[in-house]
């Protein structure tokens, strides 16, 4: 990869919607780029799961992603769990470095594992929260949450 992307290391940003990108391949350009991302875009994408991603980022000595735009993705409970209760934790600055969370569309996999719900946004919202400089979540057309479930993102100003 190093010879594809000789400059990886320096992006900041990475839009990869809509591609052929599965958990591997992010896991390979993480290991390029993740210690200086701002901004990944890996919505309608062949990823799986948040996983991969939680363990680059969490593992970098600070957080830079401001910007995460999952889409389309089908993330159990579990997996936005994993990714959201450690950022949740690191300390404010770096948990105020999120600024905007995009999980439109999150499908039901049909396997026990359901969308996004009312239920499974109860369990990450505690953590999204603590996430003080979020100015932009967007949740559109997931058909399983209902308004009064985000009053309590709208009303935390």
């Amino acid at each position: 990869l190093r010879t594809l992307f000789p400059y990886t290391t320096l992006y900041r940003s990475l839009k990869l919607r809509s591609t052929e990108l599965s958990d591997s391949s992010l896991g390979r350009l993480l290991a390029l780029c993740a210690l200086s991302l701002t901004s990944l875009d890996i919505s309608y994408s062949q990823v799986k799961s948040l996983d991969i991603l939680s363990r680059a980022l969490h593992s970098a000595p600070t957080w830079r992603l401001t910007k995460l735009v999952a889409s389309g993705l089908p993330l159990t409970p579990a997996t936005l769990v994993g990714f959201f209760q450690p950022l949740s934790e690191r300390p404010e600055a770096e948990r105020s470095t999120m600024r905007t969370l995009k999980l439109g569309s999150l499908p039901d996999t049909g396997t026990k594992q359901p969308g996004l719900t009312d239920a499974v946004l109860a369990l990450v919202l505690p953590f999204l929260e603590k996430l003080d400089g979020l100015e932009v979540v967007s949740l559109f057309q997931n058909w399983g949450v209902r308004f009064l479930s985000l009053s309590r993102i709208a009303l935390r100003d």
